[in-house]
């Protein structure tokens, strides 16, 4: 005779079937938690946005353009390689030997329903030296400096 209370097969397709139905909610909440997260990142995008959005920093630095000769590699009619002296514009930079920094930073928190963003307000003082540039800075093959960019 067959009996259904000690029937071990039965017992793991109830099993399964229970399991099966747990799965259900199980993804329903984790929808949920991925759409929330989705709605979190747009409501602090939106509100950093209308404050100004992402901010950089970046210290001062004195850019010199100025002329080289370099030598390039170039075919001939005939085919021939010939080296060929060519004029490139090129920029050097030159960073501060004392840079000081004078930062007032602020933190405040928006909230956007349930969503909290941190905005910052800053002033920033900067104040820096700069060695005077000489001609030993610049490559060998530097022809003449530019008093503008010409790229």
């Amino acid at each position: 005779m067959f009996k259904i209370q000690s029937s071990v097969s039965l017992r793991i397709l109830i099993l399964g079937i229970m399991l099966g139905l747990l799965l259900i909610p199980i993804n329903l909440v984790g929808s949920l938690v991925f759409e929330r997260q989705a709605r979190a990142g747009e409501a602090i995008e939106e509100m950093s946005s209308k404050w100004g959005g992402k901010q950089e920093m970046a210290g001062p630095f004195l850019v010199i353009p100025y002329q080289a000769l370099e030598e390039e590699i170039r075919e001939d009619k005939h085919g021939k390689e010939i080296r060929v002296q060519v004029n490139v514009f090129k920029e050097m930079y030159f960073l501060p030997e004392k840079l000081n920094l004078e930062t007032d930073l602020k933190a405040e928190k928006r909230k956007r329903g349930i969503y909290e963003a941190v905005l910052y307000h800053g002033n920033v003082k900067f104040q820096g030296n700069f060695k005077q540039p000489s001609i030993s800075d610049f490559p060998m093959n530097t022809k003449k400096f530019s008093g503008r960019n010409q790229k």
